[in-house]
């Protein structure tokens, strides 16, 4: 009996010490940085596809976007083949939802690289869990990704100038 209470408790502890280990709590302002840069990406890539994903429905000669938002409702709920479209209209919804398919994995592809090669994934994983637990280093953090982001899209000095003279 001791000897099972025993292999118990420091099952117990080796666990404790385990996770201690993997739940990293402290970060530098350079791991933040590093972090917040590869969102800042993300935000950018986000907008690029939604833009991508509007263009492809409004340039779309064979179906109106109230038609497509239709469709994409039903499809969500499973009831595609509930809506009356017509052959043309379908083979658009399809066409522009496998565009958007292969965008996503394409998107997802380049993140998970930029993951493993500018922040590790432990890293990434530390932190995305140590910012859904502590309210200080979301603070730190959104303060990081907002500077980036405000110089990310901020226009560059003389970019006017460089085009009107192009």
């Amino acid at each position: 009996m001791k000897k099972t209470w025993l292999i118990c408790l420091m099952s117990l502890v080796v666990w404790s010490l385990q996770a201690q280990e993997e739940d990293k709590t402290e970060f530098t302002d350079d791991e933040l940085i590093s972090y917040a840069t590869v969102m800042v990406w993300v935000e950018g890539e986000k907008i690029k596809m939604q833009d991508a994903y509007n263009g492809w429905i409004q340039e779309n000669d064979s179906i109106e976007a109230s038609k497509f938002s239709e469709m994409l409702k039903a499809s969500r709920s499973g009831k595609l083949e509930e809506v009356e479209a017509t052959e043309d209209e379908l083979a658009a919804f399809n066409n522009i939802q496998a565009k958007n398919e292969q965008q996503q994995a394409d998107f997802k592809e380049v993140f998970v690289g930029k993951i493993k090669e500018e922040i590790t994934v432990s890293l990434y994983n530390d932190l995305s869990k140590a910012l859904k637990k502590d309210e200080e280093l979301k603070t730190r953090y959104q303060t990081i990704f907002d500077e980036l982001l405000a110089a990310a899209t901020a226009p560059v000095e003389g970019e006017e100038v460089a085009e009107e003279g192009s």
